[in-house]
């Protein structure tokens, strides 16, 4: 017989409606009303089966790769069919081999520079005594940062990256998106977010708010092939694409074109809109806690400024779960699970267990230098073979920006101020945009 957790009282509509209004609320009020593991239902979608257990957690990461499917993902955005996102078996491997090579070792130093520049722009524009909300700053300047990284220059391409990017990501981010993948599942959304694209003309623009949705990803797609055109003849070209342009396997084999604009895309979404809303979390907790940034100004380090960053990851994880979907039935944690179920190991409530986190309500960095915690129960990235590509790069991006302006910048947040987590796009916001005054700027 199948068995799976106790389910979540309410029914998949009551339900999908309190997920959509409030994530984290949600979750943490089923894990306290029925445990740390229960079956949510969603309407028109699979059962999930949840789960705050850092024990099933391990568990889940541990399994097989042929058990799990991933073109389900909880991605209601269209990066192409190649992503390596929605990729499984043999070509996940493949593309996670080729692909993650430009995003790790002695390249990072020289994206720590383009980092630090991009940020000292940013805060040359601020002015003292105005009120900013961070949250556009931060996605312009991840925006930024990658279109450098990827594209290799600063000049006009990667502004005309920004520029379709930016009205994109958008439209892409509209909270009406979100609810349709929860009511329709999210497959049908990406299904239908790719059709609009393919039907879209080069020489004409459509009026309705979805059809100028679909132009602008066809735009940003044929803006990506075209440099993956020129990396192909210009060979001396170093940027994060043309490596990905030059890579090649066992075989001698490289990605093709469609690949390398899904890869391209891939890394504009998942470096940028993620690392832009935890820089604004990880601030947030920063300006609560006073003599945490006391401690930074006065030099307590790189390790300690990855510490604030984690911790901030931990409290306040920009996606409510990780998506895996059993292609395979499996046995977890005593439990008979079907085929087409999807696994949700719960950032929220894992990342916030008592069995696992001292006080695990208090934001304190010293806990990552002092060992307290079960570091395996930590998965802002994922976990297990399918763990985020880009975690150095965005750990080195998050470093650097909150180093440089904390540096040079005093913030307080206003009276009254209130910032809860809501869903744009793919990850989880302030609900404000992260309003802070400025109170000072020093030169650089």
């Amino acid at each position: 017989m199948t068995r799976l957790p106790p389910a979540v009282p309410g029914g998949a509509v009551v339900n999908a409606w309190r997920f959509a209004r409030d994530p984290v609320g949600f979750l943490t009020w089923a894990t306290e009303t029925v445990g740390e593991t229960f079956t949510l239902q969603l309407p028109g979608d699979h059962p999930r089966l949840v789960t705050g257990d850092p024990d099933l957690v391990e568990q889940i990461w541990k399994l097989p790769a042929d058990v799990i499917r991933s073109d389900a993902q909880a991605l209601p955005i269209d990066l192409g069919r190649t992503s390596i996102l929605l990729a499984d078996g043999a070509a996940h491997r493949r593309h996670r081999k080729l692909q993650a090579p430009p995003l790790h070792g002695e390249r990072l130093v020289q994206y720590a520079e383009t980092i630090a520049s991009e940020t000292h722009r940013l805060l040359d524009g601020w002015t003292p005594g105005e009120t900013r909300a961070l949250l556009p700053d931060f996605r312009d300047l991840t925006l930024r940062v990658m279109a450098r990284c990827l594209l290799g220059s600063d000049g006009g391409r990667e502004q005309a990256l920004l520029d379709v990017a930016h009205r994109w990501m958008e439209r892409a981010s509209s909270p009406w998106i979100f609810v349709a993948s929860i009511g329709l599942g999210t497959p049908r959304v990406r299904e239908w977010l790719r059709g609009l694209a393919e039907g879209a003309q080069a020489d004409r623009s459509r009026w309705t708010w979805w059809g100028r949705l679909g132009d602008d990803r066809a735009a940003l797609g044929r803006l990506l092939a075209s440099e993956v055109a020129e990396c192909r003849a210009d060979s001396s070209r170093t940027d994060v694409l043309a490596m990905l342009v030059s890579a090649v396997d066992a075989d001698g084999e490289g990605l093709s074109d469609a690949e390398l604009v899904d890869a391209a895309l891939t890394l504009v979404v998942g470096g940028h809109e993620t690392t832009a809303n935890t820089l604004c979390w990880t601030l947030l907790h920063l300006l609560e806690h006073p003599e945490v940034v006391a401690k930074v100004r006065a030099g307590a380090g790189d390790a300690y400024l990855d510490a604030c960053a984690r911790e901030s990851m931990r409290l306040s994880p920009i996606a409510p779960a990780v998506n895996r979907q059993l292609a395979k039935p499996v046995e977890l944690g005593g439990w008979q699970v079907p085929e087409g179920v999807i696994l949700w190991p719960c950032v929220t409530t894992l990342h916030r267990n008592p069995r696992v986190w001292t006080e695990p309500d208090r934001f304190d960095p010293d806990r990552w230098l002092d060992g307290d915690g079960r570091k395996a129960a930590w998965i802002p990235f994922g976990g297990g073979g399918r763990r985020c590509i880009g975690a150095a790069f965005a750990t080195l991006e998050l470093r650097v920006v909150l180093q440089v302006l904390l540096d040079r910048v005093e913030l307080a947040r206003p009276e009254g101020a209130v910032s809860t987590p809501v869903v744009r796009g793919v990850a989880l916001s302030p609900s404000d945009g992260l309003v802070v005054e400025v109170r000072s700027v020093r030169a650089r």
